[in-house]
């Protein structure tokens, strides 16, 4: 079915209150109403609307136009529902919803409504703030009670029922109104993202929440979560700067080239200066992707980019390394692990970016948990294949590196990588014609050639 999408910059308008202006609050780097029209718009959904009593200014409307969004303002506040267009479903989404594009796409593409239903994604978390929904049997039986669940504000509506609330004052007005005409039900899009913004005082936690989660969240290994607790600091600091991720992804390559200087000199001192430059470059490497996504900044070439300073990363700390140990005595056993760990890397980043040019060149970005999610669902070798993987990830190397040189034995990281690199390899190759044959990844959307905006 044709779907539109029609953002509420006066939020909810909860108790019969309105919020004006809510919509230029900026969260993670973007307005909530610029964030509230790029998820709809990477979801999927090209025809937007915006209503409520404050318009986005022209800065913001600006930044959208060159993004190539096509989009109708419609001024005003006492029927925000009347600008919804009459031959489509409508996505309702308020600025204050946090919602990743994948939620908006599963709420249109998986609920199948009947003529005059609507689905209202609800909270059902324990700790969710504002429990004022009654959800009983998948429906929404009462609103503004002592409830089991919290309205985030985004829902789905038929063509019908839009007729029966574009006379609405609010958003939460036409829910209180469908939940009793009609079939409201109650939706939950777990584990993808949809919280709502209740006041300001939680907007430091909303926002840190939301990089986490859209970067993986749970499902990251362990020295990848540790990582993180560096990186999404950096990432909320980072967003209100005019940085760009591809910035972020040359800083970090400066820091792992720095990293492996520091290698090549040797010494216990130069050996930990060097570990922390290239633990400080792996954080990079995280908010690099933190900052594309916050900012809805994801492109092909800085994915690319990125995938480039990651293997570049690697030569440097095994260049330094070796160099180091070579220094040391030319002819140790340290020489030949090192030609290993050299072949089988550079063998292993072509095998790599072949399989992301073959299975994910349309959103590269989103190849590692195409191949993470793939793995699980097969046989053993596929998921003992999956559980291997993280031990190769750069934030695995970071951490080794820091604890080898803080006892002084950072060369015995080279038998480790020549292992680690060749297994990794031999596994690839087990696995490769499932992941060229299973994996799959949809293309992002893209920015357009030009866009434009009407008001109403």
């Amino acid at each position: 079915m044709a779907v539109a999408a029609l953002i509420l910059t006066d939020g909810l308008g909860e108790y019969g209150r309105r919020t004006p202006g809510i919509g230029e609050t900026v969260l993670a780097g973007l307005t909530l109403t610029e964030r509230a029209v790029l998820a709809a718009h990477r979801s999927g959904l090209d025809r937007i609307y915006i209503a409520g009593e404050l318009l986005p200014d022209e800065d913001v409307l600006d930044r959208l136009r060159g993004r190539g969004l096509s989009i109708v303002c419609s001024a005003g506040h006492q029927r925000p529902f009347s600008a919804a267009p009459s031959d489509a479903a409508l996505l309702v989404l308020p600025v204050v919803t946090l919602v990743e594009p994948s939620a908006i796409a599963a709420l249109v593409e998986r609920v199948r409504l009947s003529a005059g239903e609507a689905a209202l994604v609800v909270d059902p978390r324990p700790e969710a703030r504002h429990r004022f929904l009654r959800v009983e049997n998948g429906r929404v039986r009462a609103l503004m009670a002592d409830g089991n669940a919290a309205a985030t504000g985004l829902a789905l509506l038929t063509k019908e029922a839009v007729d029966l609330v574009r006379d609405a004052p609010s958003g939460w007005a036409a829910w209180r109104r469908l939940a009793r005409a009609t079939t409201l039900r109650a939706v939950d899009v777990k584990p993808r993202f949809c919280r709502r913004l209740c006041d300001d005082k939680d907007r430091a936690e909303l926002e840190r929440a939301y990089i986490r989660h859209s970067n993986g969240g749970d499902n990251e290994s362990f020295f990848t979560k540790q990582i993180r607790r560096v990186s999404v600091p950096l990432t909320r600091q980072l967003v209100r700067l005019p940085v760009t991720a591809n910035h972020v992804t040359m800083a970090g390559l400066a820091l792992s080239a720095a990293a492996g200087a520091a290698f090549a000199t040797g010494g216990y001192w130069a050996a930990l200066g060097g570990a922390a430059c290239y633990y400080a470059s792996t954080v990079l490497d995280c908010s690099d992707g933190e900052v594309a996504r916050a900012k809805y900044c994801e492109s092909s070439f800085g994915c690319w980019l990125e995938t480039a300073a990651d293997y570049a990363s690697y030569v440097f700390a095994w260049a330094g390394i070796t160099i180091a140990a070579l220094r040391a005595n030319p002819h140790s056993v340290y020489s030949q692990a090192a030609l290993i760990a050299l072949v089988s890397s550079l063998l292993m980043f072509a095998f790599t970016a072949y399989l992301r040019h073959r299975i994910a060149r349309t959103n590269p970005g989103q190849m590692d948990d195409a191949v993470a999610a793939t793995l699980a669902a097969h046989g053993p070798v596929h998921r003992f294949s999956g559980w291997a993987r993280q031990w190769i990830k750069r934030s695995t190397l970071a951490h080794l590196l820091v604890v080898l040189a803080l006892i002084g034995q950072l060369k015995v990281i080279l038998f480790l990588w020549a292992f680690g690199a060749s297994a990794a390899l031999l596994l690839g190759l087990v696995v490769h014609r499932v992941l060229v044959s299973r994996v799959r990844v949809a293309g992002w959307r893209g920015v357009s050639a030009g866009g434009a905006t009407f008001h109403a």
